[in-house]
């Protein structure tokens, strides 16, 4: 049974072992290579969690999802929006419902505060099950950010989607 949490700095072994599995499997998806990820150092994990929230999904202990959260604190002008990144469901549980379970927790989260009023999420063009998973949740495409990412000469284009929450 996959059990809901968040993750503290003390697990950010876990995750990175999670985002390091991640960007083999799935490059374009988060911004940082593989070993991008791999040459950070424990203090440059634990600084991860200072902005943002990791909601995580577990099996029998073992960190199998990831969906963090960010909140625009520095400027005041986008202090109402939400930025929704990093999301991740190792491919032993996909369509299993995982990603949904992150993401309405996230959201459900989001909604009890009453400053937030939209979250953004960006997908790369490549990222077709991500995508839908979005579009089910009520995310819809605000724009396109093309060759916004690239591994040696191959691009990916992004789509920008949002969500209103009031």
């Amino acid at each position: 049974m996959v059990e809901l949490g968040k993750l503290t700095p003390d697990d950010w072994q876990e995750l990175r072992d999670l985002r390091i599995q991640a960007t083999k499997e799935v490059p374009f998806a988060f911004g940082w290579t593989t070993n991008e990820e791999i040459a950070r150092t424990e203090e440059d994990w634990r600084k991860r969690f200072a902005d943002s929230t990791h909601y995580s999904a577990r099996e029998n202990g073992k960190l199998l999802g990831v969906l963090c959260v960010s909140l625009e604190t520095k400027r005041s002008m986008q202090s109402h929006i939400a930025k929704i990144f990093s999301v991740y469901v190792a491919p032993e549980v996909r369509g299993q419902g995982v990603g949904k379970m992150l993401m309405d927790a996230a959201i459900d989260d989001l909604k009890k505060n009453s400053k937030i009023v939209k979250i953004t999420l960006n997908v790369a063009e490549t990222q077709g099950a991500a995508r839908r998973l979005y579009e089910n949740a009520g995310f819809k495409q605000a724009g396109i950010l093309e060759k916004e990412g690239h591994l040696g000469d191959k691009f990916v284009t992004v789509f920008v989607m949002e969500k209103f929450l009031r």
